[in-house]
């Protein structure tokens, strides 16, 4: 999978859920405003994490948007 540059909003939480996992919180949440990168952020912490995830979506459009972005 390619990765992606991230904006530093987006890095820093990135970071945060990082430091979330290292603390021992198991199920971290983040959220960003509508635009704000939600799928390249979580798509980067999938990625750095190496483990297979599942990706739940409630629209077809959503889908589309993070499969195109995952791959």
């Amino acid at each position: 999978m390619k990765r992606l540059k991230l904006y530093p909003h987006q890095e820093s939480a990135r970071q945060a859920i990082h430091n979330a996992i290292t603390e021992g919180i198991t199920r971290p949440v983040f959220t960003m405003a509508t635009g704000g990168g939600k799928t390249v952020t979580f798509t980067e912490i999938a990625m750095d994490r190496g483990q297979r995830t599942l990706i739940l979506v409630p629209k077809d459009d959503l889908l589309d948007q993070s499969r195109n972005t995952i791959l």
